[in-house]
């Protein structure tokens, strides 16, 4: 037997045993558990060795490498190439044979490398202006929402740079665009999106480096990791947030940039959904998915001082889509609304794309219209699927998906010192915004009790008492640094779990700090009398040097409740 034919029959061999071990593996979640991870690694190891390519438990992927593009998107044809928004064509990828694929996406496909919860692509891969794209075969075992997770940067890039603010993967399946992957900064970032519904069969992925969408600045990409997963519908019939994240194209306002403007401000960061029981409905929930965008043009962000103060961010964090699933995991006929202009919620008359509601960003504050038209409804502007299976827990902050993903502290402190809102001389006595390393970033939970004086219609708006935050220094204890810099209406008004930042002197540590008080503000000259309950400090975290949550937090649960005749209490002495 030759050395060729050999190396063939270890591989077909390997091979069979994999599909085996996979075949008799109960269907996986996102993660794999421990022992998927166990089984995942030994595979993996065994693939590698007899050189077939690694690839996933419900998802088998081909890679090809930049530059094996064989019939993908040329990036360097003049214009962009047509961005779709018809339903997926899934249909005749998933007919089509494993091999044929493979060809498709330029690499000869070894018959059933097949291991682990995920497909892992060979990295890293290196995309250029003018590339062909980066092609995988993906296998779907069976039918479910595709994920992919990438972790890239693109070198030069920089989005506090005007002009090399980011570079833009545009990410197609079979075809079709499925979403864009905005790269903010030369280090590497690992983000997860989705790609839509996938039949079970082949399908070819590719991703390219869009040269329109990207900033003038940024001429490449590296990326460092990429797995996808194909997630099977949950099995019980109940909800699943994959299912019905919306789809959001991306804004197209000629005041703040044009067709590709979420390239350089505004860009959609995260996405996730809450979900609750639906009052008096028994067996039925209601999904709710919200969007993490990387400052706010409009509206609360004209003011970055006062968007620090009532909301301890420079993000802008907005609920865009919910509805009702009844104990199938339908979506309940008539239950669909979105939060359009005005902050208005409006039902949901749009189309969908196998299950996903087609939003698109309409407004400076970023709301968001169920009409999807101009360019962006086929041959141009941006669209994100943005992965929104993570849950954020009822009752919790939504500023706490923040400290999920560190990267966004630096990418929307980039955005501010690039449009110019921060001061340039930083001084924790002025209420303009200072460099966000210089705050104390605390979430508190609190609730308020109904006015006991009339005065809401002497003064409407105003009629009400908030809760500021205040910290004294071990250094200069007669100090206290308040987080709404005693400015009336610049307290924290809603109750629940509520962030809010203090503006510290430029070097101050968490150690630092002798005391966290909290004091009642009313937000006006007459004062409706409300008590205000605090039971917690939930987190309170500094930046470090390079913008990211440093190590350490301070802690508090109790009860203290603040009145008019006293509207102050010490809650940490740390």
């Amino acid at each position: 037997m030759t050395t060729v034919a050999r190396t063939w029959w270890a591989r077909a061999v390997l091979a069979l045993l994999v599909v085996v071990l996979i075949a008799d593996t109960p269907g996986s979640d996102v993660t794999g558990g421990a022992d998927g991870a166990v089984q995942a690694a030994h595979i993996t190891r065994a693939a590698q060795a007899a050189g077939t390519v690694v690839a996933g438990g419900d998802a088998v992927a081909v890679s090809s490498g930049a530059g094996a593009g064989a019939g993908g998107l040329d990036a360097g044809a003049a214009g962009r190439y047509p961005r779709t928004t018809a339903v997926r064509a899934a249909g005749a990828a998933a007919g089509a044979g494993t091999g044929e694929a493979a060809a498709r996406a330029g690499h000869a496909l070894d018959a059933g490398s097949d291991a682990g919860p995920d497909a892992v692509a060979e990295v890293p891969v290196t995309l250029a202006r003018g590339s062909s794209p980066y092609s995988l075969a993906v296998q779907a075992r069976r039918d479910g929402e595709g994920v992919a997770e990438v972790t890239a940067g693109a070198p030069g890039a920089d989005w506090a740079v005007p002009g090399a603010e980011s570079a833009v993967l545009a990410i197609t399946v079979d075809g079709v665009l499925a979403t864009d992957l905005v790269v903010p900064a030369a280090h590497p970032i690992t983000r997860r999106v989705q790609l839509g519904r996938l039949r079970a069969g082949v399908h070819t992925l590719e991703i390219t480096l869009d040269e329109r969408a990207s900033s003038a600045g940024a001429r490449t990409v590296v990326i460092d990791e990429l797995s996808v997963s194909v997630v099977a519908p949950r099995a019980s019939g109940g909800p699943d947030p994959l299912a019905y994240a919306p789809i959001l194209y991306g804004r197209s306002l000629p005041e703040y940039g044009g067709l590709f403007q979420n390239n350089h401000t505004d860009t959609p960061l995260l996405a996730w959904h809450t979900q609750a029981p639906a009052a008096g409905r028994p067996g039925h929930t209601v999904l709710e998915y919200s969007v993490m965008f990387s400052n706010e043009d409009g509206g609360t962000g004209n003011d970055p001082g006062y968007l620090q103060a009532r909301w301890g961010r420079q993000t802008d964090i907005e609920w865009v889509y919910r509805a009702e699933l009844d104990a199938a995991g339908s979506v309940v006929p008539g239950s669909a609304v979105y939060q359009g202009p005005d902050h208005a919620t409006l039902p949901f008359t749009g189309r969908y794309e196998d299950g996903h509601p087609v939003l698109r960003t309409c407004t400076g504050n970023n709301m968001v219209c169920d009409t999807v038209a101009g360019p962006s409804a086929g041959t141009g502007g941006m669209r994100f699927l943005l992965a929104a299976d993570q849950e954020l827990a009822a009752g919790e902050a939504r500023e706490r998906m923040m400290d999920t993903a560190g990267w966004t502290y630096q990418v929307s402190a980039a955005e501010a010192r690039r449009e110019e809102k921060i001061e340039p001389v930083a001084s924790a006595y002025t209420p303009a915004l200072s460099d966000l390393r210089n705050y104390l970033y605390v979430v508190i939970r609190k609730t308020t009790s109904a006015p006991v004086v009339p005065v809401a219609s002497a003064v409407p708006g105003l009629a009400w008492a908030g809760t500021t935050v205040g910290v004294r220094l071990a250094g200069d204890p007669d100090v206290l640094y308040r987080s709404d810099h005693m400015i009336p209406g610049w307290s924290l008004q809603r109750d629940g779990a509520a962030a809010t930042a203090v503006e510290l002197p430029p070097g101050t540590k968490l150690a630092d700090i002798a005391t966290l008080e909290v004091l009642r503000a009313p937000a006006g000259v007459a004062d409706p009398g409300s008590t205000v309950t605090v039971t917690g400090v939930e987190r309170a975290i500094m930046l470090d040097a390079d913008g990211l949550p440093a190590p350490g937090s301070l802690t508090w649960s109790g009860r203290v409740t603040l009145t008019a005749s006293e509207p102050g209490a010490v809650l940490v002495r740390p």
